[in-house]
């Protein structure tokens, strides 16, 4: 995933959750387990995975936002619509 398509969920996900949404997920996301054994990617290994996805990108096998969000809104009752005009409306500072 890009910098600016991090960036972006990450703005879109502070301007609409509410303070307890957001501890709620942080407390979910923290406790993830610690792996041992961990090591860094070798430069070899990380080119060939932007390769790969460059090839998946150019073969048109990729997700667009809507098409990975929407489902996601409808599971929990929300109208993606109306919840992306709310927070396309919001001013925020990009980074």
């Amino acid at each position: 995933m890009s910098k600016e398509a991090l960036i972006n969920l990450r703005n879109y996900i502070q301007l609409t959750l509410s303070a307890e949404d957001l501890q709620w997920l942080f407390d979910e996301l923290a406790p993830l387990p610690a792996q041992q054994d961990l090591k860094p990617y070798t430069l070899e290994e990380m080119r060939a995975m932007v390769e790969e996805g460059e090839r998946d990108i150019a073969a048109g096998h990729y997700y667009t936002t809507e098409e990975l969000l929407r489902p996601l809104f409808e599971e929990a009752g929300m109208d993606y619509d109306a919840e992306l005009a709310r927070a396309e409306s919001l001013q925020y500072e990009a980074v």
